[in-house]
């Protein structure tokens, strides 16, 4: 990608709460405490023609939009936010110009918001979560139309890679199923929205996190993580 030249923009913002994601904080009470920072990171790269002869003219081809959550502890983020970025985010994602550009800033933006009082966030006497939103916009200017067509096809390589590893059969055949008990802390699956019985025989991830079976093996022959909180199964690439 070496005939790339792009420029970036970000915002930060505080996030407003549903009630499926405080259902999903509730259910990380078990096995967390303390505060914790929950970003929806995404990002957007609009992919233009800048042709040379042609300084001033840009001519947008097609875009393409990436999203990611992160939950991470705030003290843990707040000492490493570009390590957990890189882990999260390849370079062809964010570039890691943008990130070592922007993060002071999104750092300073989220200390202002935990610090002050009243803030959105979820709190319980275990975990405290502030939920946030990362948008990033990134235009890639190609010098021309060949240079466009192969770099797009490579970015577009990257994100699926990052984002679309199946797990192994092994691992998918290994999940533990267990009943449904009227203390389980979920009371739905996440995939697909619909509530689980008392009593029903559902699927459980390393994570404790339960889905109905169908659901999760569908889901998990795509992407190798949980839905919920990106625990990680073994893929053919982990060794």
């Amino acid at each position: 990608m070496s005939s790339i030249v792009y420029n970036f923009t970000w915002e930060t913002y505080c996030a407003l709460l549903d009630e499926d994601e405080v259902r999903f904080y509730q259910t990380l009470e078990q096995g967390h405490i303390g505060d914790y920072i929950c970003i929806k990171v995404r990002v957007r790269h609009e992919l233009c023609v800048n042709p040379p002869q042609y300084p001033s003219l840009i001519l947008p081809f097609d875009w393409v939009f990436y999203a990611q959550t992160m939950f991470v502890p705030y003290h843990e983020f707040h000492q490493n936010s570009l390590l957990y970025m890189q882990t999260y985010f390849s370079n062809a994602i964010i570039p890691y110009e943008v990130m070592y550009t922007c993060m002071p800033q999104v750092m300073t933006y989220i200390d202002n918001v935990r610090n002050s009082y009243p803030n959105p966030h979820y709190e319980s006497p275990r975990i405290r979560v502030l939920p946030l939103v990362l948008d990033i916009s990134v235009r890639m200017l190609f010098e021309n139309h060949n240079d466009f067509v192969t770099n797009m096809a490579a970015l577009v390589n990257t994100m699926g890679e990052t984002q679309f590893v199946p797990a192994t059969k092994d691992a998918i055949e290994s999940l533990e199923k267990v009943k449904v008990e009227d203390c389980d802390t979920m009371k739905m699956c996440v995939i697909c929205q619909v509530e689980f019985n008392i009593g029903m025989e559902v699927t459980k991830m390393p994570c404790d996190h339960l889905y109905h079976h169908e659901c999760i093996v569908q889901w998990l022959e795509t992407s190798h993580m949980c839905p919920m909180c990106r625990h990680p199964l073994p893929t053919s690439t982990s060794g």
